[in-house]
């Protein structure tokens, strides 16, 4: 299994792992802005739009 560094050094820009083992992975110059956003969304926070 990769961990979070070894993903990030392969190119991920946005790396994060849901408690069911899900992971996300976002590429691109976008990444940042959607894995925020992501992150609110999946914590039951509002996300903010506009990336």
């Amino acid at each position: 299994m990769l961990s979070e560094s070894q993903l990030t050094a392969l190119g991920c820009q946005s790396v994060s792992q849901l408690e069911s083992g899900v992971w996300h992975l976002l590429i691109g110059d976008k990444a940042s802005g959607l894995g925020e956003a992501l992150e609110r969304l999946v914590s039951g926070r509002e996300a903010v739009t506009g990336a």
